[in-house]
């Protein structure tokens, strides 16, 4: 039903959003958004530096303004792609 979609999209979105503060990154100030369109707000590192790291190892990102990483993951993504898109960003923020 629609009702039990948009009930997970949002369950995902805090998925990732618990996950990325979990990890308390210092690179990673905080996380905002609604639902999977969430920004990460960085410290000390430029967001079209992390876009194109996270690109080499298979991840997607955008930017969204001078310090803000976006993501914006489908709405249709699968638990699995979420977990490896969560190591992946997980591994890239521990080396940064």
């Amino acid at each position: 039903t629609e009702d039990g979609f948009l009930a997970s999209v949002k369950e995902k979105g805090e998925r990732i959003r618990q996950a990325v503060l979990s990890w308390e990154s210092p690179r990673i100030r905080g996380v905002r958004g609604k639902g999977l369109m969430l920004g990460l707000e960085l410290e000390g590192v430029a967001p079209k530096a992390a876009v194109a790291a996270l690109l080499e190892r298979g991840l997607v990102a955008l930017t969204a303004g001078e310090d803000v990483l976006r993501l914006l993951p489908p709405l249709t993504i699968t638990d699995g792609e979420l977990e490896r898109g969560l190591a992946i960003l997980a591994a890239w923020a521990r080396e940064v």
